[in-house]
C-alpha cells in the first residue's frame, strides 16, 4: 500500500520524535536516509503441517540508508500510521 502525502507527513514526523538527530546508519555510519513510501508486511512464516493465523501480518514502513542501502523497519500501528484494528 502506498503512503498518502499525510501518512508520509505521520511518518517523518514519528521517526523524528523517536530517533534524535544525527540519524546514523549503523553499516556505513552516514547520515543520509530516504523514506520508502509504502506500507510492507511482515508475515509469520508458514511450517509444513502447522497453521498460521491469518491476520499474523505486522504492518512496517521502512527508511534506507542512501549510501549502502541498510533498511531499518518501523511498525506502521506504533507510529500511527494506520489505525489500530478493534481486537
Amino acid at each position: 500500500m502506498k503512503l498518502s502525502k499525510e501518512q508520509t507527513s505521520k511518518t517523518l514526523e514519528f521517526l523524528d520524535s523517536v530517533w534524535p538527530d544525527p540519524k546514523i546508519c549503523g553499516v556505513c555510519k552516514n547520515t543520509s536516509w530516504n523514506l520508502l513510501e509504502m506500507v510492507f508486511e511482515l508475515r509469520e512464516a508458514a511450517v509444513a503441517g502447522q497453521q498460521t493465523e491469518q491476520d499474523s501480518a505486522i504492518p512496517l514502513v521502512a527508511i534506507m540508508c542512501k549510501t549502502c542501502g541498510n533498511t531499518i523497519f518501523f511498525n506502521a500501528l506504533a507510529a500511527g500510521i494506520l489505525p489500530e484494528e478493534d481486537s
